[in-house]
């Protein structure tokens, strides 16, 4: 007998897959970070993380996320909610930066980055005209994206 919340993932068409993936890119993430702080704030000199290596794990983390939000974009509800709390996140990490981290603030990062995409994708997709991507199930259980106009045409 399934759990309650194994009915209830497979009635919402969860992708396993990308939440597993979330969760790598986050793991990861706080591993780059936990090196930021190790090697900018308590001074250990790290030379593989200050060069190359540590630019190209920063990136992918950051584009990771970027490409993740764009994909999942479609399958969420509730999207201006969303854009806000993220939108909020990422001001939030712009102001303790600012205070407490002056030589390193963080103007504009990925969270804030994502939030302003959101909103305006969002913008885009409920006002703008343009057409808005939505997943529907099939009655054999198959899932597929297809494109509605904003408006019903």
């Amino acid at each position: 007998m399934e759990s309650a919340m194994e009915y209830r993932n497979r009635r919402r068409g969860r992708y396993f897959a990308l939440d597993e993936l979330r969760g790598l890119v986050f793991i990861s993430m706080v591993l780059y970070h936990g090196m930021w702080d190790l090697v900018y704030m308590f001074g250990h000199e790290i030379a593989w993380y200050e060069g190359t290596a540590g630019y190209v794990w920063q990136q992918s983390i950051c584009w990771c996320f970027i490409l993740l939000s764009g994909f999942c974009w479609a399958f969420g509800r509730n999207k201006y909610r969303h854009a806000g709390l993220v939108f909020g996140a990422g001001f939030l990490v712009t102001l303790v930066t600012c205070l407490f981290l002056p030589e390193d603030r963080v103007v504009f990062g990925v969270l804030t980055f994502l939030g302003t995409a959101a909103f305006l994708t969002s913008y885009r997709g409920t006002w703008g005209g343009g057409s808005v991507p939505r997943m529907e199930v099939s009655s054999v259980g198959q899932r597929r994206i297809v494109w509605h106009s904003a408006f019903g045409h």
